[in-house]
Order: structure tokens, then sequence, then C-alpha cells
């Protein structure tokens, strides 16, 4: 819902040679993680979430954009990009290399949610 309400319809996924907008998750904001990191990614989307008034289940459905049930690296990228959360390239990578752990190539919901539940979205918000 939230991603349909900026004009992301299902099954859309950003692809390599989309042009680079502000906001955008790009290599140009840095190939190293940021002094944030992957809880600075975390606590962004958390607060993206508490913001649109999502839980973290609804937000997980959310940033699939696919609507295949996984959120992927695409899925997690385009919803970033989408939202206009300006977060490193790095700081995403970092995130989804620490959610998506041995599942194969995709954020598991149980992992999504934990990192959601454990961020701190205030922290954001409050900034």
């Amino acid at each position: 819902e939230v991603l349909k309400s900026r004009g992301v319809e299902p099954g859309q996924v950003a692809s390599d040679s989309a042009p680079e907008t502000e906001g955008t998750v790009t290599e140009s904001r840095g190939s190293m993680p940021t002094a944030a990191g992957f809880q600075g990614a975390a606590d962004t989307i958390a607060a993206a979430l508490e913001y649109n008034k999502l839980s973290p289940s609804e937000g997980y459905d959310a940033f699939d954009v696919d609507e295949d049930g996984k959120v992927s690296w695409e899925d997690l990228k385009q919803a970033v990009e989408t939202l206009r959360l300006e977060l490193a390239e790095a700081d995403v990578q970092a995130l989804y290399a620490q959610l998506k752990g041995e599942s194969g190539g995709y954020i598991t919901r149980e992992n999504w949610i934990a990192a959601i539940n454990s961020a701190n979205a205030e922290s954001v918000l409050k900034s």
C-alpha cells in the first residue's frame, strides 16, 4: 500500500538502468558502510514504517515490491528508493546481508520483524 501510494505497482522492480534521482540508493553515496551502517538503515526503515503507521509485518509486505512473499535485494533497493530514504548503498547492503542470513537470497519475515522491533525509530523521527 505504501509503495502503491508512491506509484509503484506490484511486480515493478528497479532495474540497473533506472535513472538515479535524489533519495536513491547509489554507489556514489559510498561503497563502504557509514558509521550508522546496518543499525542506521534499520532505524531509518523502522521510522518510515512507524511514520506510515505500519507494523513490522505490514512493512515486510510493503517492501516485498514484486509480491512474491519474500524481500529480495531488488525489493529492498526499490522500496528504499521509492520512499526516498536517502540511505547509502553500502548501508542498505549491510542491512540486507545481515537480515538474509542463510535464507538463500532474501530477507525472511522473522529476521525483518526482529530487526525492525529492535530498531530505534524515535532517533530518526526526532532528528
